[in-house]
């Protein structure tokens, strides 16, 4: 049976490695994607916030978790036995189309933001911002950012710098942790810039 839980900000949906137990479905919050690679290094994969469904590529693959899941804020989501989606849901049409969207939604913005080794700090950043800013708006409040430059793959000094050119262009105004999107027009012209 389907359960709704509250979950506070740090606290782990589930770790890297453990076997699944539950298909996760954020209903409120935002929540972390990390993981340790093979090397020992750590890097952020996602953030995922309100409608996300959690668990699903593990459902299609039937693999252990790929990597963690932290709350970064505090969350509300439905939780759902695997055993009970794997007996009644797999053979449903409309589940499975459900299910094919939000993989597929995860592998176009994996593709958008991890694909761009080749790109300038600048554009890594616009491309970032884009897309935040297409599925928010123009305010947006940012996790922490050494959660952010792992996930670009740059460094935190090159995030900071990037965000002050970016202030100082007029093109966001950024305080803390909150951000406006001031000139979207100008982010989507550095969408191709190389380094």
């Amino acid at each position: 049976m389907a359960r709704l839980f509250h979950f506070d900000k740090g606290e782990y949906l589930y770790h890297q490695g453990e076997e699944q137990e539950y298909l996760y479905c954020l209903l409120e919050g935002k929540l972390q994607v990390d993981f340790f690679q093979s090397d020992g290094s750590y890097a952020v994969f996602a953030f995922e916030s309100a409608f996300s469904v959690i668990g699903d590529l593990e459902l299609v693959d039937k693999h252990k978790r790929v990597g963690n899941v932290v709350c970064i804020s505090d969350c509300k989501l439905l939780v759902i036995p695997i055993a009970l989606v794997r007996e009644h849901c797999l053979r449903d049409a409309d589940f499975l189309q459900f299910l094919l969207l939000q993989v597929g939604k995860k592998f176009s913005e994996f593709n958008t933001l991890h694909t761009q080794n080749r790109l300038s700090v600048e554009s890594k950043l616009s491309r970032y911002l884009q897309f935040r800013f297409e599925r928010e708006g123009a305010k947006l409040e940012l996790e922490k950012r050494d959660a952010i430059a792992s996930m670009l793959g740059i460094s935190v000094r090159q995030l900071n710098r990037t965000l002050k050119s970016f202030n100082e262009r007029g093109m966001i105004q950024s305080k803390n942790r909150s951000l406006e999107v001031i000139k979207p027009e100008v982010l989507y012209g550095l969408n191709y810039e190389t380094d």
